[in-house]
């Protein structure tokens, strides 16, 4: 507001100028008083007798004459700054050469013809006619500047011919005259008037509408301002007791992200994590805690979930404290762990599958599953964090924020706006599920490929997600991540790739729900528990050889009418949703 104020004392100068200018027109008019004569016309004096005698003469004004005549020394006050002095004469045919004026007084200057000159302030200048008439005008702008011994009949200047008319008129034209000059003058006076307050009236309407969008700019600031304190007044007893500055110690940085900045620190004798944010992301901060407080009401803690230990204001920031686990996240667990064993694949899919089940059946939407949102305990069981995005079914739904989350993991009715407006809760959980199915895929794809890879790597060919090449593939082309076929000759890695392609549907009413993929993976790991010779079995060994009584050796390529598969070259490397199509194992993934 500091540029603000300055422009507004400028225009605040300039219109008290302005207004002290207009004032002064009506305090002090810069008029001119000339000699005045008449002639004897219509009973007034002229310039050699007067009719009587004036003593403390008032002078009389006369709208005819363009001024305030007064007769004691034959004198008039022009009436508007625009007046100038003039006289009409003669020059006597005697020997004297005399002057004799016929007329003089004020007049409007600027109603007679454009090229006459009446700027001189020393002598009435002569305007002089090349038709030789012995009646000469002349005219000049100073105070009695048209007394006879001021005229000077040697000194002319040079104008057209113009009609007599023109410069003396009769007593109607010098009427018309002497009004229009009044009332140029008095609309003069009006527009120096006018202006500044004009000025003025834009300056405050500036103003009113500056003072308003800084009110609308800064209204979530200041929203989040109060709402920052009410939440820090109605803390719990944990958060203002037992959180405060002397009660942790930060140890070092992990991570820094969109919303804020992620630190391990200690507190008392075990390790926890702090989440800063700043005020501009409060949304994000106040979401996160009304989720956890949301869960901790429930009465029901679930492993698969960060714990929340609580939140607290310090140095100016927004704090969360939750648990710490060490293992990071489940993208850097994959990218060091290449050679995953099957029970331990399992094991990933059926916790995280188990935490976002979890979630849903609370009525809660993550809205931004990833794999760097997910953390890996010593156990191998994953953790859900980072809730800043959630939504709970029944809160209302900025419609701004439908299609938040991160573009490569976006389900395509986000990708291409067409959520169920009508159930948004509904809508949102489907979508986190089909983020699910590209998450299961990456370590699917680890267990199977040795190596890690990010859902659509291979499909974007080194295009960048964003939002334009996720709708053009994931979308229009309908592609998802390929599935390798040598991990289909199991009945266990079958059903992980079916419920995955089932898990991505486009038709998000037709995915699986949170509850139906968990129980699926709990019969996964029930069957990988009652034979134990499935459990460390990896990708590099045969899975065939284990068990041949749990070999189906269901068709995975589609066949002709004689039952014949097609060359490698007509098979669909990318499998859409609703079909079982994966790339032959001899071709590289």
């Amino acid at each position: 507001m500091d540029s603000l104020s300055v422009f507004s004392s400028l225009i605040l100068l300039i219109s008290y100028h302005g207004l002290l200018d207009g004032a002064a027109v009506y305090k002090k008019e810069e008029t001119i008083s000339c000699k005045f004569t008449n002639n004897g016309n219509r009973g007034y004096p002229t310039l050699d007798k007067p009719d009587k005698n004036f003593t403390n003469d008032p002078g009389v004004s006369n709208k005819d004459f363009g001024g305030i005549i007064f007769y004691s020394n034959l004198t008039i006050r022009c009436h508007s700054p625009s007046h100038k002095c003039y006289a009409h004469y003669v020059v006597q045919k005697n020997a004297s050469k005399k002057v004799k004026v016929y007329s003089s007084g004020c007049l409007d200057i600027e109603s007679w013809p454009p090229d006459y000159n009446c700027d001189d302030t020393n002598e009435c200048l002569t305007q002089y006619h090349p038709n030789g008439r012995s009646v000469q005008v002349c005219c000049c702008k100073s105070n009695y500047c048209n007394s006879e011994d001021k005229i000077n009949p040697k000194h002319f200047f040079n104008v057209t011919h113009h009609k007599q008319s023109d410069i003396y008129g009769n007593d109607n034209d010098s009427q018309k005259v002497s009004q229009k000059s009044n009332l140029e003058g008095r609309r003069n006076n009006i527009i120096k008037v006018l202006i500044p307050l004009a000025v003025l009236a834009i300056f405050s309407i500036i103003v009113i509408i500056c003072y308003s969008v800084y009110r609308v700019c800064t209204y979530e600031k200041r929203c989040s301002r109060s709402r920052f304190e009410e939440h820090s007044e109605k803390s719990t007893k944990f958060s203002t007791e037992f959180l405060t500055e002397a009660s942790y110690t930060p140890e070092s940085l992990i991570a820094s992200g969109r919303y804020g900045d992620v630190w391990v620190a200690t507190m008392g004798d075990k390790l926890v994590i702090f989440k800063s944010f700043c005020r501009e992301n409060f949304n994000h901060f106040s979401r996160e805690v009304m989720i956890y407080r949301h869960l901790d009401n429930l009465g029901v803690r679930h492993q698969g979930i960060l714990q929340f230990f609580g939140s607290f204001m310090k140095d100016d920031l927004m704090k969360l404290v939750l648990e710490y686990v060490p293992g990071g996240s489940l993208r850097d667990y994959l990218s060091s762990h290449n050679d995953l064993q099957l029970d331990e694949t399992i094991k990933l899919m059926s916790t995280l599958s188990s935490a976002l089940s979890f979630l849903h059946q609370n009525k809660i939407a993550h809205r931004d599953l990833t794999s760097t949102n997910v953390l890996v305990r010593a156990d191998s069981s994953c953790v859900l964090c980072d809730l800043g995005l959630g939504h709970v079914a029944g809160n209302e739904m900025d419609s701004g924020l439908i299609n938040a989350g991160t573009t490569r993991y976006m389900a395509p009715e986000l990708l291409d706006g067409t959520v169920n407006m009508g159930d948004v809760s509904s809508s949102l959980r489907s979508a986190d599920i089909y983020s699910l199915s590209l998450i299961l895929w990456e370590i699917l794809n680890v267990y199977s490929n040795n190596r890690h890879l990010l859902p659509f790597e291979i499909e974007l060919n080194g295009m960048v997600a964003n939002l334009e090449s996720m709708q053009f593939i994931a979308v229009k082309q309908n592609m998802r991540p390929s599935i390798n076929c040598k991990i289909l000759n199991s009945n266990i890695l079958m059903d992980i790739s079916e419920t995955i392609q089932e898990c991505w549907d486009a038709d998000d009413a037709a995915r699986l729900t949170g509850i139906c993929v968990e129980e699926r993976f709990k019969v996964l790991e029930l069957t990988l528990s009652s034979n134990s010779s499935l459990r460390t079995i990896n990708n590099n060994e045969s899975i065939a050889a284990s068990d041949s009584s749990e070999i189906d050796y269901r068709p995975l390529i589609s066949q002709d009418s004689n039952g014949a598969v097609p060359s490698s070259e007509h098979v669909d490397l990318i499998a859409p949703p609703n079909a079982r199509v994966c790339r032959p194992t001899s071709l590289p993934l």
